[in-house]
């Protein structure tokens, strides 16, 4: 037989079987040749039994009858007839009748670059999949290491869950890499004018792990395993993270083993650096060599030599109780780099050379379409190394190919981030040698460092540092090393350590057996929908034909599904006694068998290769009715499991966060016409998405700040508000579902208590806050105080004219860093009030109340919501008393529904978004302490804010390294102010470039109001009004309040942010026929009192107005026809007095202009006093004097100012 053949047929009476690699299609000949199969020979019923080795990779079969061969050899067919052996057909396959329903992929002649490029994604892939799993199976709360398996106490336990949170993050990082290769991949098959590829490998029936027949290695003298490189999906375990070390490892380590003596002295020996490295990284601002050795050492003491308990004796040697081993038979291909580098790149550019590549710069819609959206596909690029990496990286991913040089460089890159720079060994060798030239760690440090800040590209050994040190094959390796480590400090003590979950046990557990039971085939229900979106951002076809969608799928599919789907699904299948091996499996008996629209998905990505736009549509409502049906079930799971009793508090807590957040997943069925019509968060959809919308013009909540009439003929009470909120909140690119942050910026530590957890929550007033989930960080007394306070009370009243509010820009920015905003930036403000008095008042407060025992919380959902700068949800505004007793209180307008409940376009239109970002230099003073304001005048903010930090935990930390003995108390101390201190000496770009930065809201605040401690203002005016809120409704004239606030200057440090604002709460006189004042005093240096008293204490010259003056009288005509006439009464040599009428509705008007001096300062007072009878007049009037002493003001200003 022609070795060459790649496939053949088999036939019965009405079917026939065609075999391709690891892949069957059957053909039923009795119903017009329907392709009734097709997929992997394994899961076809026939070939489940076969061994593995005929299951896959097969290359050549033939087909007979009685009298006819068929022979297949690429796309050609050849039909025999064996009674006189004449060839009667010699042809295209596609062009034979039994035949015409093939896929186009099964008849085209086979291409061995597009072959290779498939085995190239399915590694990709399935790595992808055992990364994140194994990172998804990691404990993440300092309460899941808090007792050992014996029940005895861990002192170790902030140790572990500082060490285990760095393995998952290294894990994931490289798994997001891993989805960057696949990216690659994709666009190198589709430059190539073939169909994207999002298979995996075939499974081994045995053991369920993936099977890559093509490739083999060895380990060391072993012999390579017949069958290929097994990659299962599992626990992160000694033998799994070996498994990893293997995949990244180059030829040369494999040809050593990378486990054996010299590797694993190479690989302890990064490990030790790895540990000078992150405790220098603490260090950096401890300049006293003395001080610095005192700390270094006893932190090393801690990582290194303290055992979770006291020593005790254990019948099994230590390490011999651990598995280290990994077989031959499940790890079997000789490297990564030899496919891409060998196999794939020479053909590539033998493609090149034949001008078969295609032009693929428009892969990605918002690359020819920047506006569109900023976090399309793979927002987040890979791990930082370096400069010089960062500008390749970000290059090779914004034009994916267009020439040989920029393949080579892609190629480069992928092979790079998996093991380093070419020869590892040898390049870890020259690494510690270098290190050890440089003087150690901390020298390193300070060359990292430097380089950061420097404008010159990266020195070439410092480049392959970085490179070397993130590589996967790096990070896998420590924690490797840290894995076995922390198993032998465990057996020191007698017992052991699991780094991963052990599920939950079932028994009389129905809720919990029945979430088992069901998930797997839910999560690969949803793991459908991804790979078929993603398929659909690589199709061939142009983007014109099917760009809205293809633009809504690209900002969907990527990070907001993955990281609300696919994570939550895996830590929550941690929990669970579900078999890993069911995960993945997108074949029809692995699915859910509701709703319908799941399997007609499953038909439509897995037997339509050549897809019309009718079928790309019907597969995209598929997708969304799986995910909603997903996101049902996991709502009903939620309810399920909230009756469980007599399991972990803490491991019920999370199920039911990652269930809650799974059951949101029907917010992609909102999302995505919303997004395809061009709508987002700070922009509405086009004119056909609003004409076909039930919702109308979303509207229907709506808090505009543009309010051309928001107060008239009323008076004003303005709280001016300030001080700083507490956010409990995992950041980007983490899942809100995070309760202890991993790859964002905030982080939990084991110091923090039990019962804390990262819950999304912004709280204004911590202390008055009786949840037991409050974070109060340490030392309270230096860390600035939290709570919000109301800095200011004032009264305003309205002009001639109604008050307005509105939008007024600040500033144009366009960044995509630490801050992603683009366009012009706004603030809020108000317009046509004048100011009346400033109250005087108790301690009160502002604050944001929970509701429905929802507290506050950011909703963004990692851009599903909202993109960057969330409006909080729930809104209910309240003035407090100090000790949080609530006086007025007032929420947003929404009929009872969460900003969730909404459709995108009325959270869109009910614009309680942010309206601008803006510099922390435009904090006005009355919003900060003299200490704050200090802080942020240094010239070297916000470094200078992280220096004075540093040296606040360094103090702290000394005297938690001062314990007397070591136990899980005083070892949580002292780690957590470490690891606190590491993240604020060596911060994250986010912790450096969100200190300067605020964000400013503004709405109208018109839902429903309570008064539940009294309707009349709580504080005294000069004016002796009698002042309660108004009660009118939001439609009702005055019946909005109006609000400004604005959050930034982020401390990630102490989990907060200056927040400041301002509210507006329309008044009514309560009572008239009573007299009232309005008093203004303007002050001035000592020495000017004659200049002032000529100027402004003379009846006969009014200084700030014109006035029509005829002995002791003067009149004037105001602007809405009203005549005052003042007469004079009374002067001397500094001041006169006159009385005034003319206004409807007041009597009895006294005012007095009087000058007054000391040796400090001259001061000129206006004083007023009427009577008013009814609430129009005394608004008449009181803005007639507000307005006047504008007016008086501007005039002494211009007057006496320098010139």
């Amino acid at each position: 037989m022609d070795r060459n053949m790649d496939a053949t047929t088999w036939i019965s009476t009405a079917e026939y079987h065609l075999f391709k690699g690891n892949r069957l299609v059957c053909i039923n000949t009795a119903k017009n040749n329907t392709i009734t199969y097709d997929g992997p020979i394994t899961e076809h019923p026939t070939y489940k039994n076969l061994p593995t080795e005929l299951t896959h990779g097969i290359d050549a079969t033939t087909w007979i009858t009685h009298t006819d061969y068929r022979l297949f050899k690429g796309n050609r067919l050849v039909r025999i007839n064996t009674t006189n052996n004449r060839v009667d057909f010699d042809d295209l396959v596609s062009e034979y009748s039994t035949y015409k329903n093939l896929p186009p992929d099964w008849t085209e002649a086979p291409d061995p670059l597009v072959d290779l490029l498939h085995q190239a994604a399915q590694l990709e892939h399935c790595l992808l999949n055992s990364y994140l799993y194994a990172a998804a199976s990691l404990k993440t709360l300092p309460e899941e290491f808090a007792v050992l398996p014996d029940g005895r106490e861990n002192r170790r336990r902030a140790i572990q869950f500082e060490r285990v949170r760095a393995w998952k993050q290294a894990i994931l990082e490289v798994a997001h890499e891993e989805m960057i290769h696949l990216h690659y991949v994709q666009c190198l098959i589709r430059g190539l004018g073939a169909t994207p590829y999002f298979g995996l490998p075939p499974r081994d029936p045995g053991s369920g792990n993936w099977v890559i027949g093509d490739w083999t290695a060895h380990l060391g003298s072993q012999p390579p395993a017949p069958t290929g490189t097994e990659v299962p999906v599992d626990r992160l375990t000694p033998a799994n993270v070996r498994r990893f070390v293997l995949y990244e490892s180059t030829d040369a380590m494999q040809d050593e083993d990378p486990f054996g003596s010299a590797l694993t002295d190479l690989f302890s020996r990064l490990h030790d650096f790895e540990l000078d490295f992150l405790l220098e990284s603490l260090l950096v601002d401890v300049t006293d060599e003395g001080e610095h050795a005192d700390l270094k050492e006893k932190l090393a003491s801690l990582h290194t030599s303290l055992t979770p308990a006291e020593a005790k004796a254990r019948a099994e040697p230590p390490l011999g109780a651990v598995d280290v081993g990994v077989s031959s038979a499940e790890v079997s291909f000789q490297s990564i780099a030899d496919l891409y580098n060998e196999q794939i790149q020479p053909l590539y550019q033998q493609a090149f050379d034949q001008g078969r590549v295609a032009d693929n710069l428009e892969l990605v819609g918002e690359f020819s379409d920047q506006n569109y959206a900023a976090e399309g596909f793979l927002p987040t690029p890979p791990v930082h190394r370096d400069k010089n990496f960062d500008r390749q990286a970000k290059d090779d991913f914004g034009q994916p190919l267009y020439d040989v040089k920029h393949l080579n460089e892609i190629i480069a890159e992928i092979v790079e981030e998996g093991e380093g720079l070419a020869g590892f060994a040898d390049g870890a060798e020259a690494f510690l040698a270098k290190v050890a030239e440089l003087g150690g760690a901390k020298a390193y440090l300070t060359a990292v460092n430097n380089d950061a800040h420097s404008p010159d590209p990266t020195p070439d050994w410092l480049d392959q540092g970085q490179r070397l040190r993130m590589s996967h094959l790096y990070r896998f390796a420590i924690t490797m090393i840290d894995l076995d480590h922390e198993i032998q400090l465990a057996a020191t003590a007698g017992t052991e350590f699991d780094p991963a979950r052990a599920p939950l046990p079932t028994g009389g557990h129905p809720e919990i057996a029945a979430l088992a039971d069901t998930l797997p085939a839910q999560f690969n229900a949803a793991y459908l929908a991804l790979v078929t979106w993603l398929s659909r951002m690589y199709e061939l076809r142009t983007w014109q034909s099917d760009r809205r969608n293809r633009m809504g799928i690209e900002m969907l599919a990527s990070w907001p599904l993955m990281s609300l789907a696919i994570r939550p699904f895996l830590e929550l299948a941690g929990f669970l006694p579900v078999d890993p091996r069911h995960l993945f499996n997108v074949t029809l008996d692995a699915l859910p068998t509701d709703p319908p629209e799941v399997r007609e998905l499953f038909e439509l990505y897995t037997h339509s290769q050549d897809r019309s736009q009718d079928i790309n549509d019907r597969m995209d409502v598929c997708a969304l009715k799986t995910l909603s049906a997903v996101g049902a079930w996991a709502a009903a799971q939620q309810a399920a499991t909230a009756r469980v009793t007599g399991i972990s508090p803490e491991a019920l807590r999370a199920i039911s966060l990652r269930l809650g957040s799974l059951a949101n997943l029907g917010e992609f069925e909102k999302q995505f016409p919303y997004r395809a019509h061009g709508g987002y968060t700070d922009r509405p959809p086009d004119p056909a998405f609003l004409l076909a919308n039930p919702d109308g013009d979303g509207r229907q909540y709506e808090e505009d700040g543009n309010q051309p009439e928001l107060f008239t003929n009323t008076f004003v009470l303005r709280v001016r508000f300030a001080g700083r909120e507490l956010i409990q909140l995992s950041t980007d690119p983490d899942p809100p579902t995070d309760e202890a942050g991993c790859s964002g910026t905030h982080m939990l530590h084991a110091a923090d208590g039990d019962g804390h957890w990262l819950d999304r929550s912004v709280i204004w007033q911590p202390d008055l806050d009786h949840d037991t989930n409050v974070f109060g960080r340490e030392p309270k007394q230096e860390l600035p105080p939290l709570g919000v306070h109301v800095q200011q009370l004032d009264l305003f009243v309205t002009g001639d004219g109604p008050a307005s509010s509105g939008y007024v820009p600040i500033s144009e920015m366009s960044s995509s860093g630490a801050v992603q905003t683009q366009g012009v930036q706004q603030l809020a403000q108000i317009t046509g009030l004048s100011h009346v008095d400033e109250l005087r008042a108790d301690s009160l407060r502002v604050s944001l109340l929970p509701q429905h025992g929802q507290k506050p919380y950011l909703n963004g959902d990692n851009h599903l919501i909202w993109q960057d700068g969330e409006p909080i949800d729930p809104f209910v505004l309240a003035l407090c008393k100090d000790d949080g007793t609530v006086i007025w209180q007032r929420e947003i307008h929404n009929d009872g529904k969460t900003l969730r409940q909404m459709s995108p376009l009325q959270r869109l239109q009910s614009l309680r978004g942010p309206c601008g970002f803006d510099s922390y230099r435009n904090v006005p003073d009355w919003a900060l302490s003299s200490g704050e304001r200090a802080l942020l005048d240094d010239p070297r903010f916000p470094a200078s804010y992280l220096e004075a930090r540093a040296g606040v935990l360094t103090t702290a930390l000394k005297e938690s390294l001062k314990a007397s003995t070591w136990d899980r108390s005083s070892v949580d101390a002292a780690i957590s102010y470490a690891e606190r201190l590491r993240l604020v000496a060596s911060p994250r770009s986010t912790t450096f470039h969100w200190l300067p930065v605020i964000l400013h809201y503004g709405h109208t605040v018109s839902g429903e109001m309570r008064t539940p401690g009294r309707r009349d203002v709580p504080a005294e005016t000069s004016t002796g009004l009698q002042l309660a809120v108004v009660g009118a409704g939001r439609k009702n004239q005055n019946g909005r309040w109006f609000t400004t606030y604005t959050q930034g200057i982020m401390d990630t440090d102490a989990l907060s942010a200056l927040v400041f604002g301002e509210l507006y709460i329309p008044l009514q006189v309560t009572r008239g026929g009573t007299p009232v004042a309005f008093t203004r005093r303007w002050t001035f240096p000592a020495g000017l009192a004659d200049a002032v008293t000529s100027y402004a204490a003379r009846f006969d010259v009014p200084f700030w107005a014109h006035y029509d003056v005829t002995g002791t009288k003067r009149t004037r005509v105001l602007s809405d026809g009203t005549t005052l006439v003042e007469t004079l009464t009374s002067s001397n040599a500094t001041s006169y007095t006159y009385k005034s009428s003319g206004v409807r509705d007041i009597s009895n008007y006294v005012g007095t202009f009087s000058v007054e001096s000391t040796d400090s300062e001259v001061t000129l007072t206006w004083d007023t006093t009427f009577t008013f009878n009814s609430q129009p007049s005394s608004v008449h009037m009181f803005s007639i004097n507000a307005t006047s002493a504008e007016a008086m003001t501007d005039s002494l200003g211009r007057h006496f100012s320098p010139r």
